[in-house]
């Protein structure tokens, strides 16, 4: 099952990089150029908006793993209540 799902992911990843890039005609610098001219106020404030948001989540699921892992090694060295040698 394990490597059922790998091979679907890689192909997955492989085709939808593949299918974008081969529709393009122009190189990505002459676009990503072109998008720089173009953009106006609105959709620089937006984009830098919805990079800010990307950040925040990252840092909260940064902590929240963090907080997890803590929990978690306090659970395991918590005593079971009962002799649990020679058992």
């Amino acid at each position: 099952m394990l490597i059922f799902t790998a091979v679907i992911s890689l192909v997955t990843g492989i085709l939808s990089d593949w299918v974008p890039c081969s529709t393009v005609r122009e190189s990505a610098g002459e676009s990503l150029k072109q998008n720089n001219r173009t953009s106006s106020g609105i959709q620089t404030r937006l984009r830098s908006g919805l990079a800010m948001a990307q950040i925040a989540i990252a840092i909260t699921l940064l902590i929240g793993a963090g907080l997890m892992v803590k929990s978690f090694w306090a659970l395991v060295h918590v005593a079971p209540g009962f002799r649990s040698e020679s058992v």
